[in-house]
Parts: C-alpha cells; sequence; structure tokens
C-alpha cells in the first residue's frame, strides 16, 4: 500500500539557467495495463523558494527534490511502479523559453526516489 508522500530527489545538471520539470510515478499492470498514480511538477529556479527564484548555473550539478502529490493506493501483486521525469517548453503553463538538456544522475550517489509504504499484501 502506497500511503502518503512520495518525494524525488535529483541529482542534476542544466544547460541552461532554469527548466521545467514534471515527475509521474505509474504503475504498470501485469497485463500490460498503466494507471497514473500521482504527479509532481518544479520550475528549477523555484527550488528553494517561489517568493525569491534563483537560477542555477548552466553545467553545474544540483540537487533538488520535487515532490509527488501524496497518495494512498494499493498496488496489486505483479505491477511495477515506474518514474517518469520530462520537461519541455511548458508544464503546467510556465513557459520556458528555450529547450534545455537536463542530465540527471542515476545509481550509487545520484537520484533517489522516497515512497511511503503502509502494511502487507
Amino acid at each position: 500500500m502506497l500511503a502518503g508522500d512520495i518525494e524525488l530527489t535529483l541529482r542534476a545538471r542544466f544547460s541552461a539557467g532554469d527548466a521545467n520539470l514534471h515527475g509521474v510515478l505509474l504503475e504498470r499492470r501485469a497485463d500490460g495495463s498503466v494507471r497514473r498514480v500521482n504527479d509532481g511538477w518544479l520550475r528549477v529556479s523555484h527550488r528553494e523558494s517561489s517568493v525569491t527564484p534563483a537560477r542555477v548555473r548552466p553545467g553545474e550539478d544540483v540537487t533538488l527534490k520535487l515532490e509527488i502529490w501524496p497518495v494512498h493506493r494499493r498496488v496489486p501483486a505483479g505491477a511495477q511502479l515506474v518514474l517518469r521525469i520530462s520537461g519541455g517548453s511548458s508544464t503546467h503553463g510556465i513557459p520556458q523559453p528555450r529547450p534545455v538538456r537536463t542530465d540527471i544522475a542515476t545509481g550509487a550517489g545520484g537520484s533517489s526516489l522516497r515512497l511511503t509504504l503502509r502494511g502487507g499484501a
């Protein structure tokens, strides 16, 4: 049972001083069907404050948190959780003036996903 907060910590590098990020947690069932669990978004310059935006230095590693909205959901046996991260010209109506290359670190010392689990099967 997924029950509560979902926190995505990204270690990333951007080709520009700002970018839009959208994280979506999906459930892929054994029959191949896919269902959206929940999502969240972040304007990178607003990673610390939406009142005082701070651009990133292009090419420099940045660690940021992208909160995916809390959820209460039973995931059936055999299902897989899939994380999709995207950006683009507009994420939830926030325009991006130009394409931004985003490199996301994975593996040890890279990005992570924290899920809140409750109970058993």
